[in-house]
């Protein structure tokens, strides 16, 4: 019963699943919260349920939970106001034991929203959150009251994607919020403008430096940092990342405006244990890719360089540094094919490999916003086929 009830609104959306769902949620509510219905007995469910099962509940998401909300009005054929919502959302804070995941998922119109940190028994039943996810702000302060009650969060997901909801003090919030953390271990922050197959205006992107800054604070327990659609605005948290001396897996999409990093703050313990590296479509400075390639080592494992920068020694580089690769996917020149022996000769752990010339289109089919073709080349590549077969990986 415990595991069925864990996560019932995410399977539950059809129409007669989510009214029966919330039927037998409201036959558990304290009379208070009944009364504050004001619903007629022939729309309440009249068998008493065996078990308070909001006590089970581990994830909640606002949106699903909005979305059933709607189903039983329609079917109840509710036209008057009707706080069910509301009322659920107070009685599985209230009650709920096991609480783990939060999620805010977009959608359009939330007529109702309210924040759930501020309802009563929230410091007791969200104190032990381990997962948040929010769409922007949709309620005033939310991340600043969220900062007060929840601060053992593990994996959190921000996505900023243009026209979500966004208040003056969003930012800010967001950066409090990081600091108050004490177990965070995984950060992805999205600020896409629009669909990937259509232009953009880049100018919308928003300017998350104070936001970025807050990550030196996870020193000690960051292990992830993805960044999706990033304006930079010409400062790269690289001192914050630097500082993180247990990261391993760094994922930077469809980002630009780097700037001139400073290498300084890079010591001899950065990047030391990364062992995912993916940079994709973006203008990332030739002298990071290099210091990332360097400084993870032999740790690394995985690597996908899918960009069309100016950074022409992604072989050499790795088959110095990084000799315990499993899995590599990348854009090189044309000429950089001659070292594909050396490196496969130093690289023997590797199982996956995916070479691309820089001169071709994007092979997801679009093109990349910072990217112009050039003339297409051929190699030559006969004189490089006999090494190959003395030195190709047996796990390859």
């Amino acid at each position: 019963i415990p595991i069925l009830w864990r996560d019932p609104f995410n399977n539950n959306l059809q129409f007669e699943h989510a009214v029966k769902l919330i039927d037998v949620y409201i036959a558990s509510f304290p009379p208070t919260l009944q009364d504050l219905l004001n619903l007629p007995s022939k729309d309440l469910y009249t068998t008493n349920p065996s078990f308070n099962y909001a006590k089970f509940l581990r994830r909640m998401n606002l949106t699903q939970i909005r979305a059933a909300s709607g189903h039983w009005l329609k079917h109840k054929n509710i036209t008057t106001k009707c706080p069910i919502f509301e009322q659920l959302c107070t009685h599985f804070v209230n009650s709920a034991q096991t609480l783990r995941i939060i999620e805010f998922n977009p959608e359009v119109d939330a007529i109702v929203n309210m924040n759930i940190f501020t309802l009563p028994n929230a410091s007791t039943s969200l104190c032990y959150l381990r997962e948040f996810a929010c769409y922007g702000e949709p309620i005033n302060n939310l991340y600043a009251t969220a900062a007060k009650v929840v601060t053992r969060i593990k994996n959190l997901r921000i996505s900023l994607v243009h026209g979500c909801p966004i208040m003056s003090t969003t930012l800010n919030g967001m950066s409090t919020f990081i600091s108050s953390q004490k177990q965070l271990e995984k950060i992805s922050v999205d600020n896409r403008i629009g669909c990937f197959c259509c232009p953009q205006d880049l100018s919308l992107a928003l300017d998350l430096t104070n936001v970025f800054s807050s990550i030196g604070s996870q020193a000690e327990t960051l292990l992830s940092c993805h960044f999706f659609s990033i304006n930079f605005h010409n400062d790269f948290p690289l001192k914050q990342l630097a500082e993180c001396q247990n990261l391993q897996e760094l994922v930077i999409s469809r980002s630009w405006n780097f700037g001139i990093p400073d290498y300084t703050n890079v010591h001899l313990k950065s990047f030391t244990r990364l062992s995912i590296i993916e940079l994709i479509l973006s203008t990332v400075p030739d002298m990071l890719i290099k210091t990332l390639l360097i400084q993870s080592g032999k740790s690394l494992r995985k690597i996908k360089l899918e960009q069309h920068g100016t950074f022409s020694e992604t072989l050499q580089y790795c088959a110095e540094n990084n000799q315990n690769i499993t899995n590599i996917l990348a854009f090189i020149y044309p000429e950089e094919i001659y070292q594909l022996p050396m490196f496969l000769s130093a690289c023997q752990q590797l199982e996956q490999i995916e070479l691309w010339d820089k001169n071709t289109p994007n092979r997801r089919g679009y093109e990349d916003l910072h990217y112009s073709m050039r003339t297409v080349e051929t190699i030559n590549v006969n004189e490089i086929l006999p090494h190959l077969g003395a030195v190709i990986p047996c796990s390859l």
